[in-house]
């Protein structure tokens, strides 16, 4: 399956619950030093704020074709980080497929990869959490943009576990550049649960 299918068949569902939940994607090496963003997105009674880093501008020669492409790729993955909505993944996929069809040079020095959209683990009111906690994973990010294997390195109890590895694939990353190619590489993430008090 290509990244284009990826993208375009998965469906996102939110469920509002009274715990609250978070994935945080933890880098694997150094990403250029750039200025953190801050994102609020409101969802039913939750109000989610997250904050990332944008995808920077070529740092390496291009071609001028390579660099319009990469103008309107980094465009629409800054995009996707802001809005995550269905619109701006499949305008990001379409971007992504372009790319590598037509082998463009990606114009960065080498990159750990970057999540761009990352969902919540699904859970319901009933859902008990027994303690507050990480669910510590390590992701194969693929060069064709998808996901492959997820480990568990550190978990919590299995059904949370398997709910943050759920989670996980629904998430969307700029692949690592090696040597100016998309390369597959692995990268740390977490999820990470807290109960609310008094609710």
């Amino acid at each position: 399956m290509n990244i284009q299918e990826i993208f375009l068949s998965k469906r996102i569902v939110t469920n509002l619950a009274i715990y609250g939940l978070v994935v945080v994607a933890a880098g694997g090496g150094k990403v250029l030093c750039q200025e953190s963003k801050t994102v609020k997105k409101s969802t039913g009674s939750s109000l989610v704020i997250s904050t990332y880093k944008e995808i920077p501008e070529a740092t390496e020669p291009c071609t001028p074709l390579e660099c319009e492409w990469w103008k309107q790729m980094r465009e629409a993955g800054n995009d996707l980080l802001r809005k995550g909505d269905d619109k701006t993944k499949k305008k990001y996929a379409l971007l992504f497929v372009e790319g590598i069809e037509k082998a463009y040079r990606i114009p960065l020095a080498d990159r750990p990869p970057q999540p761009l959209v990352t969902q919540r683990p699904a859970t319901s009111p009933r859902d008990i959490i027994p303690k507050n906690g990480k669910v510590e994973l390590s992701v194969e990010v693929r060069a064709d943009g998808s996901l492959g294997e997820i480990k568990v390195v550190k978990g919590l109890r299995s059904d949370m576990d398997q709910s943050c590895v759920q989670s996980k694939r629904q998430s969307i990353y700029l692949p690592a550049v090696r040597d100016r190619v998309f390369a597959t590489e692995w990268q740390e993430a977490t999820c990470s649960f807290w109960s609310r008090r008094g609710v």
